[in-house]
């Protein structure tokens, strides 16, 4: 590395061109953005009239109050919030697009029978049988049983994540949403 031959303080970079810098203004923005200093409300526009109605903030919801003696209300999207649903849902979701939600159902209700019977319920019970092996118990039951492909994949792909332990209320929370899509889909069928 060569030394420069002068000293810092007598170095001059005035041959590179500096760009102009425009002072800063809300015009120089696409979209200006400007905080409020205080909290507004919610407002919606009348379409009568001009004026303003103020709504209310909305006010978070608690959907258990661990402190209660009484049996607590819950929302009815409560079920929604578990990682069961979410897995359910998206088994759901897939297999209707796929047109093998029948399939699937016939094969979930199988496969939650199967593992809520005697041995396979006694090994998941078992403290002395490592995850490793209850997986692998698992799995082999999954590629054992002929399940539909999609309903596999999620099945492994639980047991890879050393979710097991959750299978079951997968199962339970699609069978749950599979029946409200067909009531649902019987009393749009009975309104035709």
């Amino acid at each position: 590395m060569e030394t420069l031959s002068s000293s810092v303080s007598t170095f001059r970079a005035s041959a590179i061109p500096l760009p102009t810098i425009r002072p800063l203004s809300p015009s120089n923005y696409h979209h200006p953005h400007t905080l409020p200093s205080q909290p507004q409300p919610l407002s919606r526009r009348n379409s009568i009239s001009n004026k303003h109605q103020h709504l209310p903030a909305p006010q978070p919801q608690t959907l258990v109050n661990p402190l209660s003696q009484s049996p607590s209300r819950t929302t009815p999207t409560a079920h929604l919030l578990r990682p069961s649903s979410g897995y359910a849902a998206a088994l759901l979701d897939i297999s209707l697009c796929h047109n093998s939600a029948d399939l699937v159902f016939k094969d979930a209700l199988r496969f939650a029978k199967l593992i809520r019977s005697g041995p396979v319920l006694d090994l998941m019970r078992n403290p002395f049988i490592g995850g490793k092996e209850k997986s692998q118990a698992l799995k082999e039951l999954a590629e054992l049983g002929n399940l539909e492909k999609h309903l596999a994949a999620l099945l492994k792909m639980l047991i890879v994540k050393n979710k097991f332990s959750i299978i079951g209320d997968v199962l339970d929370e699609f069978r749950r949403m599979y029946d409200a899509l067909r009531v649902g889909r019987r009393a749009s069928l009975a309104t035709n």
